[in-house]
């Protein structure tokens, strides 16, 4: 059928940001990011334990909106300062905790590596720069899945701008860490290097940007989702009382 002209301008060619939105891509890369998200669990592990066994370990994203660079070295601290004191089970976790003379205290089982720094650093070259394309892709497919007259006009443009947005901040927040930590291994040498405030400063300025884009993008998909499931539920409704 050949529409109008009018029609056809109102609905704009479906350039390749637009064929983004389609189901089975979004599953695909949804368990793409599930994948990624244990595999950044395992890798953080090596940073610093994370969950509630854990009392006064800072997390990654501690670091990464240090934003000071005195922050910026107490979470080095933590991560490479001395080991916690480790407990036989959770009542004895809960007396530790409560007493003083420890940074920190852990369950059975859970150490603190002393290399955080270095295993930090191993794990954004590992992980980090290939999962920002990842969760980028993945929130174009699915803002345009959730929204589907998003994917005409200048919408899925805009969707992948803003993706690209996102997905650049993370690049650069990760670059800018391995630059200032490039010298830095170990506490002793966190502890003795001079820290430029202006990248660290540069560096969460860009984390901030990745988070805020992610949440965005988060409950637009979510609304999008909330309207898809109404309407369902209306047409069945419908039926039904037919």
């Amino acid at each position: 059928m050949i529409r109008p002209p009018a029609v056809q301008r109102e609905l704009g060619p479906r350039r390749w940001p637009a064929r983004l939105g389609r189901w089975w891509l979004v599953l695909t890369l949804g368990a793409a990011i599930v994948a990624f998200s244990l595999w950044f669990r395992v890798l953080n592990r090596s940073v610093t334990p994370h969950g509630d066994l854990v009392d006064g370990i800072p997390s990654v994203l501690s670091l990464q909106v240090a934003y000071t660079e005195d922050r910026f070295s107490a979470v080095l601290e933590e991560w490479s300062g001395e080991p916690c004191v480790v407990v036989a089970d959770a009542e004895a976790l809960d007396l530790v905790r409560a007493g003083e003379g420890y940074r920190c205290a852990l369950g059975p089982g859970v150490t603190v590596p002393g290399d955080g720094i270095e295993a930090f650093k191993r794990n954004l070259i590992l992980a980090d720069f290939v999962f920002p394309v990842v969760y980028s892709l993945f929130a174009v497919a699915a803002l345009l899945w959730a929204w589907p007259r998003a994917g005409r006009g200048s919408g899925p443009g805009a969707a992948a701008a803003a993706a690209v947005v996102m997905g650049g901040a993370d690049w650069v927040e990760n670059t800018l860490h391995l630059v200032v930590l490039r010298d830095v291994t170990t506490y002793a040498e966190a502890a003795a290097a001079n820290f430029p405030g202006q990248l660290i400063l540069a560096a969460s300025l860009a984390a901030t940007v990745k988070i805020v884009l992610i949440a965005v993008f988060t409950v637009l998909v979510a609304a999008g989702l909330a309207v898809r499931a109404g309407r369902w539920l209306r047409r069945h409704r419908l039926r039904l009382v037919q």
